[in-house]
């Protein structure tokens, strides 16, 4: 008998990557070639403590892609370019650079950081 949770993870993933993705350039660490991936963008809200232990606010870019999309893990200092804007791979709190979204393993979080425009 098929496992119901994990068909039922994997439809989900099959309609993020159908309905919910975007175009965007994934570029390793000093690269200058880039791969074209799919990417559904996830602006996140997160709390930190800065070091007196006051919370401080800040909106950071997530990018959620297929775990295929990619031949190695991402690393910090790669960089994804999506919609005129280019975000560097980095760790967010406590937190590494990426993680699964969920047991399936099926696509990964990547957290980062806007560093500006892509310029012509």
């Amino acid at each position: 008998m098929p496992d119901l949770l994990q068909t039922g993870l994997a439809w989900l993933h099959r309609q993020r990557e159908t309905c919910l993705t975007s175009p965007a350039a994934y570029f390793r660490r000093d690269a200058e070639t880039s791969q074209s991936v799919s990417v559904t963008a996830s602006q996140v809200r997160r709390q930190f403590l800065d070091a007196e232990g006051i919370p401080v606010y800040a909106s950071v870019m997530d990018f959620i892609m297929n775990s295929e999309s990619l031949a190695l893990p991402p690393e910090a200092g790669d960089r994804i370019e999506f919609n005129g804007r280019r975000y560097e791979v980095a760790p967010l709190d406590d937190d590494r650079c990426w993680r699964w979204t969920d047991q399936s393993r099926l696509a990964v979080r990547i957290h980062t950081r806007d560093i500006g425009a892509i310029e012509p």
